[in-house]
């Protein structure tokens, strides 16, 4: 699980982070992961809502962006 976890995590630099800075793991779990966020159901859709200060809302905004770049193996389904 460790092993899958850490590839897990070096593929979310590699292609997500799309950085030349080395991030630490208690740095991602800071920037990325450790975001206060609630769901809103808005005219029968779901709406994530996150607390994100302004200045960081650009730079999580772009790692959204990084995510269209490439093709995953599989499609998600509302299902």
């Amino acid at each position: 699980m460790a092993m899958l976890a850490y590839n897990i995590m070096a593929l979310f630099r590699q292609f997500i982070l799309n950085s030349k800075t080395q991030h630490t793991l208690s740095t991602l779990r800071y920037k990325a992961f450790a975001i206060g966020a609630y769901f809103e159901k808005i005219k029968g859709k779901y709406v994530l809502k996150m607390a994100l200060h302004q200045k960081r809302r650009e730079w999580f905004t772009g790692l959204w962006k990084n995510t269209n770049k490439f093709n995953l193996p599989f499609v998600f389904s509302n299902a």
